[in-house]
């Protein structure tokens, strides 16, 4: 199970190991947005920050929140490098997906901001045996909704 960038990592390991039953992909790194660098560290950082400040629930927003600002702004000198391997592990090519073999489930925010709802149809598309079903949310539902997410894993495992 992976979500984003963890999704992104997710799509390799579950071709080359037996011990993956099941794979969970939740708003997930994998294919292109195709557009530029800038605009995704844009979308990434501040509409991620934006969605924390409307959501339900305030306290762990802003627990998720100041984690995330913490670990940006201490590894700030380390973020073109760290960017280089994500682009490295999270873009793959349709081969990737193809040899995807596990029953794979696809869980997506309607309103993600990071990637496109076009882009789970494609990934649902490409992974043959995979189900696909949006959520009313975005990109860090999972993190706002807990419970939400918790009733769909269950659902699954």
């Amino acid at each position: 199970m992976g979500h984003s960038f963890g999704g992104g990592i997710a799509l390799n390991l579950a071709p080359i190991n037996d011990r993956v039953s099941k794979l969970i992909l939740i708003d997930s790194a994998g294919l292109s947005p195709n557009y530029f660098d800038s605009k995704f560290v844009y979308l990434l950082t501040l509409k991620t920050v934006r969605s924390f400040f409307l959501s339900r629930n305030k306290l762990l927003s802003l627990l998720i929140l100041g984690d995330f600002l913490r670990e940006v702004f201490k590894k700030f000198f380390s973020i073109p490098k760290v960017w280089n391997i994500v682009r490295k592990s999270i873009f793959h090519d349709a081969k990737t997906f193809e040899k995807i073999k596990q029953p794979t489930y696809i869980f997506w925010g309607n309103s993600d901001e990071i990637f496109s709802s076009q882009l789970a149809h494609k990934m649902a598309q490409l992974i043959g045996n995979s189900t696909l079903k949006f959520i009313d949310g975005n990109h860090d539902w999972l993190l706002l909704m807990p419970h939400d997410f918790y009733e769909l894993v269950s659902e699954v495992v």
